[in-house]
């Protein structure tokens, strides 16, 4: 096995950094308006996972993005209910 298909190997099992995870689950919508429609940066980096076979990554990617919806549909509803 060549040193090109170890990295393959590897780059299919390598899991998000740290600062990927929080752009994840910080920012899980896309910001863009229709002044300036562009592509979010999430969804560029979810379509290069899918490009490039980076199978772990897209599965935390995704995973991390429901995990930031979450998170502010409950923040909403902790603000909801606290205004009331």
């Amino acid at each position: 096995m060549n040193q090109e298909e170890k990295n393959k190997r590897n780059r299919k099992k390598a899991d998000l950094t740290t600062s990927e995870k929080l752009s994840f689950f910080f920012m899980p919508f896309n910001l863009g308006t229709r002044l300036s429609p562009t592509k979010d940066f999430n969804d560029t980096e979810i379509e290069r996972f899918e490009k490039y076979g980076f199978e772990q990554k897209l599965i935390d990617a995704r995973k991390f993005k429901y995990y930031g919806f979450a998170f502010y549909i409950f923040l909403f509803l902790i603000f909801l209910l606290s205004t009331s």
